[in-house]
Order: C-alpha cells, then sequence, then structure tokens
C-alpha cells in the first residue's frame, strides 16, 4: 500500500468529468471486471485511455492533454462500480485523504491496474505450472470408460492436498455462477463445453472430456486445460481437439513484447475460422498472479494490432475453446455448466503464458512432466 499527495480537486473540471462518465457509460455500458485503482483523471477526452507511470510502488505523474489541468485524486475503487461511480468515490477519497493500494509493478491500460512480475515473481510461479501441468497428466491418464467424474475431482483434490496447494474453485462463486462451484475441476462432457460442474456420471465410450484446472501454490496461481477422447474417437471431435491446440500454440507464437492483445486473439480466430469452427466471444482467457482472474481480459477473437501493448512481465491465460456447430451457449440446470446451444461437441485447450523479453515461457507446459 502506498500513499500519493492529494490536491483540491476543481469542482468545474470534476463535473466535466462527470457529465463525460455519464456519456460514455451510457454508450458503451463500461464495467470494471477485478480491483482497480485511479490515481488521477485528466481531461475527458482522455478518460478511456488514462496513462500512469508508477516507479518504485508510487505514481509518478499521469498524463494529460495540453492544457487540461492534471487532477490527482486517490482511492481504492471497487471493481464492480460504474465509471461514474468510480468518479464519485475518487472524489471523496481525495476530500478523505484516502491511501491508494496497488501492486508492486503495475500499468494503467483503461482505468484499471494491471500487475507485472518482475523476473524472480515469474521464477517463483513456475512450481504452480509444473503442479497444475502434471495434475492434468495425471487426469488425462485416468480417464477413462467407466471412470467417474467425481473420482477424477477426488484425484485431483488429494493431489492438492499432498503438495500444501490451494483451488481456486472450490470457493469461487462469481456473478455467473449459481452458489460456489465446491470442487476442484471442471470437467465438461461432450455438448458440455465450459465449467462443467463435477457429478455422478461414469466416461463412456467416445465421450469427448474437457478438464480445466486451477490453484494457488505459494500464493502464485496457474491455469490450464485440455481436452481427451476416452475409448474409441470421432474423427470430428479429434480435429475439434487438435484445433483448439493450434489456436493456442498460433496464440502464444504472438505473445511477445510490443505485440497487442489483439494479435493474440486475431491468432486464435484465424486458426478456428479457417477450420470452418465459429468462435464465442463470451469467455476467454485472463490475466493470472496472485488471484485466478485478473486483466487483461484475452478475447479469443480480435483484431491484429489492437488493444494492451504486450508488456515484459505480464502473465496471461490462452484458452481458445470451440464448438463444433455453433457459438451459443446456455447454462445446465445445475448452474455452472455451459452446454452448446445444438447440442454439438465442444473442445477446451489452455494455458498460462508469461511475456517476457526472451520470448513467451509457458508455465504450465505439460511436455517437460
Amino acid at each position: 500500500m502506498t500513499q500519493s499527495e492529494n490536491h483540491p480537486v476543481d469542482a468545474v473540471i470534476f463535473v466535466l468529468l462527470l457529465a463525460r462518465a455519464w456519456q460514455l457509460t451510457e454508450r458503451y455500458q463500461l464495467r470494471r471486471l477485478g480491483m482497480s485503482a485511479w490515481t488521477r483523471i485528466v481531461a475527458p477526452e482522455r478518460l478511456m485511455s488514462c496513462e500512469c507511470v508508477i516507479s518504485n510502488n508510487r505514481v509518478v505523474w499521469c498524463g494529460a492533454r495540453r492544457s487540461w489541468p492534471r487532477l490527482i485524486v486517490t482511492g481504492v475503487i471497487d471493481g464492480a462500480m460504474t465509471l461514474v461511480e468510480d468518479l464519485i468515490a475518487v472524489f471523496i477519497a481525495s476530500i478523505n485523504n484516502t491511501s491508494v493500494r496497488l501492486h508492486d509493478q503495475a500499468s494503467s491500460y483503461g482505468g484499471c491496474v494491471i500487475d507485472l512480475k518482475t523476473p524472480a515473481e515469474i521464477e517463483a510461479m513456475r512450481p504452480a505450472g509444473r503442479f497444475v501441468a502434471s495434475v492434468l497428466t495425471a487426469l488425462r491418464d485416468a480417464a477413462d470408460v467407466g471412470v467417474n467424474l467425481l473420482d477424477l475431482d477426488a484425484l485431483a483434490h488429494t493431489m492438492i492436498r499432498d503438495v500444501g496447494a490451494e483451488s481456486c474453485y472450490i470457493d469461487y462463486h462469481p456473478s455467473f455462477g449459481a452458489n460456489p462451484f465446491g470442487k476442484v475441476l471442471c470437467t465438461s462432457v461432450n455438448d458440455a463445453v465450459l465449467h462443467g460442474l463435477p457429478h455422478n456420471y461414469k466416461l463412456r465410450d467416445g465421450d469427448l472430456l474437457s478438464v480445466d484446472f486451477a490453484v494457488s501454490l505459494n500464493d502464485w496461481v496457474s491455469d490450464s486445460a485440455l481436452s481427451v477422447v476416452v475409448g474409441n474417437a470421432r474423427e470430428e471431435d479429434l480435429r475439434l481437439i487438435e484445433t483448439t491446440e493450434r489456436a493456442l500454440a498460433a496464440a502464444i507464437k504472438h505473445a511477445v513484447v510490443g505485440n497487442k492483445i489483439g494479435d493474440i486473439s486475431a491468432a486464435v480466430a484465424d486458426v478456428s475460422h479457417v477450420t470452418r469452427y465459429s468462435v464465442n466471444t463470451q469467455f476467454g482467457g485472463h490475466g493470472v498472479g496472485r488471484t485466478m482472474h485478473g486483466e487483461p481480459h484475452v478475447p479469443n477473437n480480435g483484431q491484429a494490432g489492437r488493444g494492451l501493448k504486450l508488456q515484459p512481465g505480464l502473465v496471461i491465460a490462452i484458452e481458445p475453446w470451440l464448438m463444433e456447430t455453433t457459438d451459443e451457449i446456455y447454462t445446465d440446470k445445475d448452474g455452472w455448466t455451459l452446454r452448446s446451444a445444438d447440442g454439438s461437441r465442444g473442445a477446451h485447450s489452455e494455458h498460462t503464458v508469461a511475456i517476457t523479453a526472451d520470448g513467451p515461457v509457458v508455465l504450465t507446459d505439460r511436455v517437460c512432466i
């Protein structure tokens, strides 16, 4: 936690900022994901791209354009609030002399703080990545005709306890989940494509199983997923799985310093569209660090050259997922499992990737296991 200086906020400028924020909120229905800190507000036309420089855990300056005054307002902002509510909150925080909560290294982008890891922190994330990879490898080997999904979840739970890790799923209860997840794996079978809640189901010959797994080990998170067919596989299923794997590989190649998030997204979409699969953009990749889900969002479709510029220390989960003949989903009655709208099968591949000056580092690489 740090504290930067506070200065009076000009009421006229604040009203202009508030009006602009209201306009943007109405137009784009802006909402923030996760905790973010507004350390300074600049000119209205810069609200969507305020640039903050943070050095040694302190705010050095935030850019304002031309003659617009630089207004310093500080405070910890609830990520669930709209942009308008954020402005009101930081105005109150500045009056109350409230301190700012920031990560050790951070980059401000679009009003939210993105945590950048040091080389030492990326090294510290490796054990979590290796463990996630080892669990997925064990689950892939254990999955077979007649194996119960609950037994797979129990296997993962045992491995978590053995190393002293913590499940990121068991108490997870986001707005789109009906209740706390309660299990340590996502096991999605056939037309279940994401967030499959393990239940009393024995795998059958030809089932397509996707397993998604995330844990915190030594206070660092890694997240990964794979898909496999048990028993005799249909060619269509193997092609679907292989496409998600190729899309993931293509995206990782674009996860280099100087590229944009859009380059990663476009790489996923290009591989998917060439194989004639459409892409659902409701769920995608995300930042990874001390928690499972953080900024930035990494869509599975996008325009190359657009979006956040990739910097050394950014760690993200890239996760292509595809359905055979649709891009529409619905939520199962269990309140968690997402299924394809037309009953077609889905596949899912994911890795946690660190962006470094020497290129992308796949922290959850199973080749090394």
